[in-house]
């Protein structure tokens, strides 16, 4: 199982604040707290998610309220935000200083929400940190879903961890570890009047 390396991981480093794109049920929230974290912050869409959506983002999880997770999760300090993340995410950070040591990003799988996504986290995860990033796909012929398709538009080094599951469609499916350490910083002088790399995706998938 792939997501074993996560929880491996966190054994180890025992990171203080967890944050998770996609709490869906809430068990991989509580198995990752088990390995010794000590705060989780969960998004997702929960029950306002709807067909339309889930077609767009690739999902194939049914939907649970937000209610399961809630329950799930009881024995935990936690924070739980419902709501599309193009959205809620991105206002979350907005002028929030890095406080997370460790991120999952395992929500929507199109390509704009996945940008959307991991350029919201970059802003409160700190330098010491880590983000993980599932639905790296191997043999998907489809550029529009999979990390591995958001992640060519980014100039930030991540390695792509050696376990794998089996996916839909004969794919192999990985996850991603970018150390924040790693990844350059613009200085105040480098920053442009209009930040070009600040990313607006569309409502419908990229």
């Amino acid at each position: 199982m792939r997501f074993q390396q996560i929880y491996d991981w966190i054994e180890t480093n025992k990171p203080e604040v967890i944050c998770e794109v996609g709490t869906w049920n809430g068990l991989n929230a509580a198995q990752m707290m088990s390995f010794g974290a000590k705060q989780y912050i969960g998004f997702d869409l929960w029950e306002d998610g709807d067909e339309v959506i889930d077609e767009l983002e690739n999902n194939s999880k049914k939907r649970v309220p937000m209610e399961t997770a809630e329950k799930n999760l009881k024995k935990h300090k936690i924070e739980l935000i419902k709501g599309n993340t193009r959205d809620t995410l991105k206002a979350y950070a907005k002028d929030k200083a890095p406080f997370i040591d460790m991120a999952l990003i395992d929500g929507g799988h199109s390509k704009g929400t996945i940008k959307s996504d991991l350029l919201a986290i970059l802003r409160i995860v700190k330098r010491n940190g880590v983000i993980f990033i599932d639905d790296f796909y191997f043999g998907c012929k489809d550029d529009s879903i999979g990390a591995q398709s958001a992640l060519v538009d980014f100039n930030v080094p991540f390695t792509v961890l050696p376990m794998g599951d089996k996916a839909r469609g004969n794919m192999i499916v990985k996850v991603v570890k970018i150390a924040l350490r790693d990844v350059p910083t613009l200085g105040k002088w480098d920053i442009p009047s209009k930040i070009a790399w600040q990313f607006n995706p569309p409502l419908e998938a990229a």
